[in-house]
């Protein structure tokens, strides 16, 4: 469909060799698997209802929920645009929408292809989401909404805008047993956590400033979103301290690394020093999260090189930008960067 007539064309900001799957290519499937970085994807209807609005947005964004077939006043005057980052290991997505609803039946659930948690913020509108056991969830503008894909439901939005985060369940499993709790129980204790206060203020920030972001910066935000609801739900749990360090040494660890990643021989030694703790009470921490030292150090250099290749002055060589990111072995870092992003530094650069 043109622009004038139809579903705006979509902005996308990637390659088929980070990511073989677009809008263009139909629904997103399980099979089409993750970018191998974090790419920003924009949809809209067009300025002017159109008759096929409404079945373009349900065959396109909705990829693990069944959306209504369209009403007469939908298809006079639905109109919704939607934008997010996506990631190996999450997406946050940000939208405006008007009314819609659907369900997620026990045949759909009984496939598995989708398991991830969604944890999301209403930010105008309202959202009821029944469940099959007879629960009601209800969210208004402000408050927090939880979506599990493996439990039958039904969802209706009124004309709404909402941010959504959404969470490898892998990522849960060291904190709490998911499918051990009932939704409403785990959004009570989400609701109460310390963290989630800050959480929420991330969100609607995100939501108003997201598509103005550089890409480095966009990468950079959904990392620390994604480890922000980890320490939220975390904290939403009385953990052991023996097992579980807290969750402000784990944000304090992310800050440190961040500020010293130009030095090369930063390591779980001298991190765990730098904190006060030992070597394994912080390989825990990070284990609690999903993650591990190594590997979260290995991320943040890897995600601020790449900032780098896309926004310094072109007259900084390569291997000066890899240095201020702690890499001194060019070819090793070259090799790392080409298996997270799926690209060479020249070829970004």
């Amino acid at each position: 469909m043109s622009k004038q007539t139809g579903p705006q064309e979509p902005v996308l900001d990637w390659h088929q060799a980070i990511w073989d799957w677009s809008p263009e290519t139909g629904q997103w499937t399980p099979d089409h698997g993750l970018p191998a970085q974090c790419v920003y994807l924009a949809l809209a209807t067009p300025a002017n209802p159109h008759p096929d609005n409404y079945d373009y947005w349900r065959q396109t964004v909705f990829y693990d929920f069944a959306a209504d077939a369209p009403r007469a006043d939908q298809r006079r005057r639905f109109q919704a645009r939607a934008a997010g980052l996506v990631g190996p290991d999450g997406s946050l997505f940000w939208y405006q929408s008007h009314r819609l609803g659907g369900r997620r039946d026990i045949a759909h659930c009984r496939r598995g292809d989708y398991d991830d948690l969604t944890i999301g913020l209403v930010l105008k509108g309202r959202r009821h989401h029944q469940l099959a056991d007879g629960d009601a969830l209800v969210a208004a503008p402000g408050e927090l909404f939880l979506y599990d894909p493996t439990r039958p439901c039904r969802i209706n939005w009124s004309d709404h805008g909402g941010v959504h985060l959404t969470l490898p369940r892998h990522s849960l499993a060291p904190l709490f047993d998911l499918d051990s709790l009932s939704l409403p129980e785990l959004l009570a204790r989400l609701k109460a956590s310390p963290m989630t206060g800050f959480l929420n203020n991330h969100l609607r920030q995100l939501a108003t400033s997201g598509d103005r972001l550089p890409p480095g910066h966009r990468a950079l935000l959904l990392n620390q979103t994604r480890e922000l609801a980890l320490a939220a739900l975390g904290s939403a749990f009385h953990l052991p301290a023996e097992e579980h360090a807290p969750d402000a040494t784990y944000l304090s660890a992310q800050k440190l690394i961040q500020q010293h990643l130009n030095n090369p021989d930063l390591d779980p030694a001298g991190l765990a020093r730098a904190l006060g703790c030992s070597r394994a009470t912080l390989y825990r921490l990070f284990s609690r999260h999903g993650t591990t030292v190594a590997g979260c150090l290995r991320e943040a250099r890897l995600t601020k090189a790449y900032r780098l290749l896309t926004t310094a002055p072109s007259h900084l060589g390569i291997a000066e930008l890899a240095a201020q990111c702690g890499f001194l072995d060019n070819a090793g870092f070259s090799r790392l960067f080409r298996r997270r992003f799926g690209l060479r530094p020249s070829d970004l650069r």
